[in-house]
């Protein structure tokens, strides 16, 4: 399953860039791009040290700790929210004829 999610910053959503999510079975892997607008204002920051301003995908893969740079891995559910996630997904999964897929992202919605 692929995804991709606009990122936004603050009460005025000003256009950061955008993370691909690729799920294939258990293997997940993302890559974070900045908008050429967010590259181009004077007042832009790069929104962790692990993502610097540079055009073009930065990936995460496996191996890597987490699926997602820190500062969108942040945003992720804990443990615990993971296990009440799961439950309910499971309990939807029984009562749906197909099942949706569940993955770090879908878990997230």
């Amino acid at each position: 399953m692929k995804r991709t999610i606009q990122v936004y910053l603050g009460n005025a959503e000003r256009g950061v860039g955008t993370l691909h999510h690729d799920a294939v079975s258990a293997r997940e892997r993302s890559a974070f791009s900045y908008y050429d607008a967010w590259l181009n204002t004077p007042d832009r920051f790069p929104i962790e040290p692990g993502l610097p301003l540079v055009s073009g995908p930065q990936f995460r893969g496996p191996g890597t700790g987490s699926v997602f740079h820190a500062v969108i891995a942040d945003t992720v559910p804990d443990g615990w929210a993971k296990r009440v996630i799961l439950r309910d997904h499971a309990k939807r999964r029984q009562e749906m004829l197909r099942p949706l897929a569940l993955s770090t992202v879908t878990a997230c919605r």
